[in-house]
């Protein structure tokens, strides 16, 4: 490897999962997003590991893809590491919800569905 290649940073490789977060929450392929932007998905995919560096100009284009502002790009959370990407899609899909109510059923819905499944721990 050229030893003068450039790294990925901590913040570039930050930046690429939040990219891929968001598109994934937003139930959207590497095909779909990197057409919207009119890049290769395979430029898309370097961006979403933090191989390439992505510019000011190109953040702007994702967010506005994603309907996201940049800002949310440079939040400094972790939340998204190691999430699967169907509780990304899922945790969308509650975002779309028009009402707060459905949301909290949902949510009452899911916890008698994970309290009634057996552990399966002390089997």
């Amino acid at each position: 490897m050229d030893s003068n290649k450039r790294q990925p940073s901590t913040f570039d490789k930050d930046l690429g999962r939040k990219i891929r977060t968001m598109r994934i929450m937003r139930d959207l392929t590497m095909v779909e997003l990197s057409t919207r932007l009119g890049i290769s998905h395979q430029q898309l995919q370097k961006h979403e590991k933090g191989i390439d560096r992505i510019t000011v100009e190109r953040l702007v284009q994702i967010g506005q893809a994603l309907r996201v502002p940049v800002t949310e790009f440079l939040k400094t959370d972790r939340l998204d590491a190691g999430i699967n990407p169907e509780i990304l899609r899922t945790a969308g899909m509650l975002h779309q919800l028009p009402s707060n109510d459905i949301c909290r059923d949902l949510q009452k819905l899911m916890r008698t569905i994970c309290n009634s499944w057996p552990d399966e721990t002390t089997q």
